[in-house]
């Protein structure tokens, strides 16, 4: 799960929600600073990538990218199922996306100014704010973009047209996978809600 995601199954605690959003921005030495429910956060973060990888509906949809030759299946995967949750939003939250997203907006927002965590977390969270990652997700086009900005981030070129190709003809399969996966989440981990 990615960004979206990892923010909708954090309880309603600002540092465990940013321990859990920022977890893999943060590097090992820099924990020990952190407060205590940061690292619950960072803790959490990585309960729900655990229980994600090894569950079956992430699994087919990372195999199906795999068997396409797609590298960097599993982080597409995440970015995937982020755009079907914000895509189909109100079948698992009462709360309207663009109000979730504020409420976690103004959390980053505070994070930035006060420097709560340590690293690149900062200009990513910047970033994430002033594109309205969370809203963009909902479409097609907001899914291209969140797979062209990896290109940032990686030594190989990303395949988004390809990427964005199998996404619309294995749309079933895709939906499916996340229902499957989110709804055990939501079992697992219930503070979400």
């Amino acid at each position: 799960m990615n960004y979206l995601a990892h923010a909708f199954l954090s309880p309603r605690d600002s540092l465990i929600l940013l321990g859990n959003m920022a977890c893999d921005m943060i590097r090992p030495y820099d924990t020990e600073s952190l407060p205590e429910r940061v690292k619950d956060g960072l803790a959490l973060h990585q309960d729900i990538d655990r229980y994600t990888d090894r569950h079956n509906g992430f699994k087919a949809v990372r195999d199906h990218l795999n068997s396409r030759k797609l590298p960097y299946a599993g982080v597409f995967t995440d970015i995937i199922f982020d755009h079907c949750l914000a895509r189909d939003w109100e079948s698992y939250s009462t709360q309207p996306l663009r109000d979730f997203s504020m409420s976690v907006y103004k959390i980053l927002n505070r994070s930035i100014a006060d420097k709560t965590i340590p690293g690149h977390f900062s200009r990513l969270a910047k970033a994430l704010v002033s594109d309205d990652w969370f809203g963009s997700y909902t479409t097609n086009e907001g899914l291209e973009k969140a797979l062209t900005r990896l290109n940032y981030r990686s030594s190989r070129e990303i395949p988004v047209s390809q990427i964005m190709d199998t996404v619309k003809r294995n749309s079933e399969i895709i939906d499916i996978g996340f229902s499957a996966l989110m709804q055990d989440l939501l079992k697992t981990f219930p503070h979400a809600q």
